[in-house]
């Protein structure tokens, strides 16, 4: 496989750091899903821990700031681009290691989130099945805490290896110390932590978790009762498919907004002026919206203006249909926001990350 690095032509001038090209002016928009995005200043692939300290130590000498970028699929930068150092994540490789009733799963940062979930599952290791064909890499899954289909990557984590880049050393965080909260964690707002690898904790046996309406009525169809981990991951992957847009196919960064945490006595009074919200029980008597449901009632499904527009069969997405204006995306999605607000009281918050100025 030929590494991004090699896919540009750089001046003799442009620095090396431990062998390897530190790129100047590269476009951002073909490493994210959405296809949009200004150049970055400095872009550099890095493959290894060593990587990363040289990339932010050129970055720190040159009073420059520094973004991590991994499978792209959360993202939207500006037109602008990014005015620091790109770092491209592609820090590679699984080990294994037996442990008490499971085993010890270690993957560096760069590795694809699904190709993980389905080395593990064809292992027959219980933990990552419900959270199949989630796009990104492994080392974004701490970060947002990715969750679905009543699973959240937190619950099996057991540690995250991390760069400081404001002490420059590596640093493991325990699972407490990652600060695990729905769509949440410490690297949220501790910028400063390069995540290298993570170590998850998975189990030989396990009960597969159908409970979530869409995943009964696939099995239903199929007609299966006790569903095997290989049957869960195709169901799941079947069910994402079947919604969501194919982020290789078409331009997308998947769920836009996050699914907002309402009080039990706000939920009811929405339920009242709209009958098929759906809502999930959260915790200490929070309940959690399904935003795409919500914006569906609110007629955003399938909608379009010039060429950005939301999914045919999901409001949660929004799609690129040929714009190469991040800027035409970000209003499209304010446009959507305003629009929640105004009609039911409730803030939605970006799941996806916006760098840069959209004014």
């Amino acid at each position: 496989c030929t590494h991004i690095r090699h896919l540009f032509w750089s001046s003799p001038r442009q620095p090396f750091l431990n062998g390897n090209m530190m790129q100047q002016n590269v476009s951002l928009a073909p490493y994210t899903t959405l296809r949009v995005g200004g150049p970055a200043r400095y872009f550099f692939v890095a493959e290894n821990e060593k990587d990363v300290e040289g990339a932010v130590s050129f970055a720190k000498k040159n009073d420059l700031p520094i973004f991590v970028l991994g499978g792209g699929s959360n993202i939207l930068f500006s037109n602008d681009g990014f005015p620091g150092v790109v770092i491209k994540d592609e820090i590679g490789g699984i080990t294994y290691e037996n442990v008490d009733n499971g085993v010890r799963v270690t993957a560096g940062a760069g590795v694809a989130w699904d190709d993980l979930v389905r080395e593990t599952v064809e292992r027959s290791f219980y933990g990552l099945e419900n959270l199949s064909l989630i796009p990104g890499t492994v080392g974004a899954a701490p970060i947002q805490n990715i969750n679905a289909y009543g699973a959240h990557v937190g619950d099996v984590i057991e540690s995250v290896k991390v760069f400081d880049s404001e002490t420059m050393r590596m640093r493991t965080l325990s699972n407490e110390e990652c600060e695990f909260v729905y769509r949440r964690s410490i690297f949220k707002n501790k910028r400063q932590f390069i995540v290298t690898k993570v170590t998850f904790i998975l189990s030989r046996t396990g009960t597969i978790d159908c409970s979530y309406k869409d995943i009964k009525k696939y099995f239903e169809r199929k007609h299966i009762i006790v569903p095997t981990l290989v049957q869960m991951r195709n169901a799941i992957v079947a069910i994402r498919t079947g919604k969501l847009p194919d982020v290789r196919k078409m331009g997308t960064a998947g769920s836009f907004f996050v699914h907002p945490i309402v009080s039990q006595e706000q939920a009811e009074k929405l339920k009242e002026k709209f009958p098929d919200l759906s809502i999930v029980p959260y915790m200490d008597g929070m309940v959690k919206i399904i935003a795409g449901r919500l914006l569906d009632m609110l007629g955003w499904k399938g909608a379009r203006e010039g060429n950005v527009g939301t999914h045919q069969t999901h409001a949660l997405a929004i799609v690129n249909y040929g714009t190469d204006n991040a800027q035409e995306i970000y209003h499209f999605a304010e446009r959507m926001r305003k629009d929640a607000k105004e009609k039911t009281g409730i803030d939605l918050e970006f799941e996806v990350h916006i760098v840069g100025d959209f004014s």
